[in-house]
This record gives C-alpha cells, sequence and structure tokens, in this order.
C-alpha cells in the first residue's frame, strides 16, 4: 500500500465531509427542515450515527490499528517508545468505540444535575474528560521527548487542535445554549467549526502516524503478490 497515497486519500475525504456538513447547514438555515430532504441529519456534523461520526470513527480505528503495529513491529528507541505506542493504540480504540457509542451523551444530563453545571459546563462531560486529557497530556512528555522533532510538531499540532475544538468550542456552545439554546443559527455555526477541528485534528494525527510507520520501515500489503 502506498502510505502518501492513503495519506491524501484521507485528507480529500475529510475535507469532503467537512463541506457536506457545511452545505447541511446552509440547506437547513435557507431552507427549513420541512423538506423533502427533511433536515439532512445523515450529514449534520454535530449529530451521532452518520457520516461524519462514522468517518471519525473509521479514522481513530485506523490510528489505533497504526499504532499497533508499529508497537509490534518497533525496531529501536527503548522501551517507552514502544509501550507508548501500545498506549496510543489502545487509547484511540476507546475513542473509536466511544464516537460510536457516544457514552458521553449518555452521561452529559446526570453530570449536569450532580454538579449542579451549566454555562460552559452545561454539556457537562468535559469536566471529567478534562482530568482524563490532563493525565493523557503528562503521560506523552516522555514519549514527546524521544519522538523525532517532525512528528513531535505534527502530534502536538494535532492534539492542539483537537482538543480545542472537542473541549474548546463544545464549552463555547455549552455557554449558547445554556442561554439561548441550541435554535439560534450562531450555535450552528459553533458546532460546524468544532467538529470541523476535531476532524482535521484526527486528519493530521492520522497522516503523522502513517508516515512514521513508513519511516520505522512498516508496510502494508493488502495483496501478496
Amino acid at each position: 500500500m502506498n502510505i502518501p497515497h492513503v495519506i491524501s486519500a484521507i485528507r480529500v475525504a475529510a475535507v469532503l465531509v467537512v463541506l457536506l456538513g457545511v452545505f447541511r447547514e446552509v440547506f437547513v438555515y435557507g431552507y427549513g427542515e420541512e423538506t423533502f430532504f427533511k433536515e439532512l441529519r445523515q450529514l449534520d456534523l454535530d449529530d451521532e450515527a452518520n457520516v461524519p461520526t462514522w468517518f471519525s470513527s473509521v479514522l481513530m480505528f485506523g490510528i489505533s490499528v497504526t499504532a499497533f503495529l508499529i508497537y509490534r513491529g518497533f525496531k529501536d528507541g527503548g522501551t517507552i517508545l514502544r509501550l507508548s505506542w501500545a498506549g496510543i493504540s489502545v487509547v484511540f480504540l476507546a475513542l473509536s468505540i466511544e464516537e460510536v457509542a457516544g457514552f458521553h451523551e449518555a452521561l452529559m444530563v446526570p453530570l449536569r444535575l450532580a454538579l449542579g453545571a451549566g454555562g460552559v459546563f452545561h454539556y457537562a462531560w468535559v469536566i471529567p474528560a478534562f482530568f482524563l486529557v490532563s493525565i493523557f497530556v503528562v503521560l506523552s512528555v516522555p514519549f514527546l521527548i524521544r519522538t523525532p522533532l517532525r512528528y513531535r510538531v505534527l502530534f502536538i499540532v494535532a492534539g492542539a487542535i483537537y482538543v480545542a475544538g472537542a473541549m474548546g468550542l463544545e464549552m463555547i456552545g455549552g455557554l449558547v445554549a445554556s442561554s439561548v439554546g441550541e435554535d439560534v443559527y450562531y450555535y450552528g455555526f459553533i458546532t460546524v467549526v468544532e467538529e470541523a477541528m476535531e476532524i482535521a485534528g484526527l486528519t493530521i494525527f492520522a497522516g503523522a502516524v502513517l508516515e512514521y510507520f513508513a519511516a520505522d520501515g512498516g508496510r502494508i500489503d493488502l495483496i501478496k503478490s
């Protein structure tokens, strides 16, 4: 398999998914939901169990598999790097499952009521997520220090974009939702930017992991000659 071609295909698919999501927002805002196509929820970047969710889950699963292959074939760099790739594989497998299952959505209201959260914490799942992300960042430091500069930068940029979208924009959206509701047009704009940042972060990370895999001597042969 030609890794650069795979990375290019992922990028094109990511752009297409985001553009379809933007089209959906413009279409619904311009024509409403009482049309032949209804609300086009299949393309809604802020909905669950649809094309954008599937795409993000597949990206996460692909990162998990590639990280596992790097772990299995790791040649040098020490135990910390090798075990870090195993950890990355486990984390992204869990994220892939969560993306489809939507556990954070189910916990959102119970957490909000239990913690009395509101405002930026209207979507209360961001509170435990903040602690989990903090732990992940701390544990990632030894890995990043030992990673070549190019990949270190790509991993940090990808993670920053993803977290800024998934949590930062989610908190802004929560503030809007708790004050004026989710039906205002600019709430839809916030969610589009949020989800676009998540997809962008995943796309950059997936490309970096695939590049690392190829540079480490890995290859994927779908058809054996």
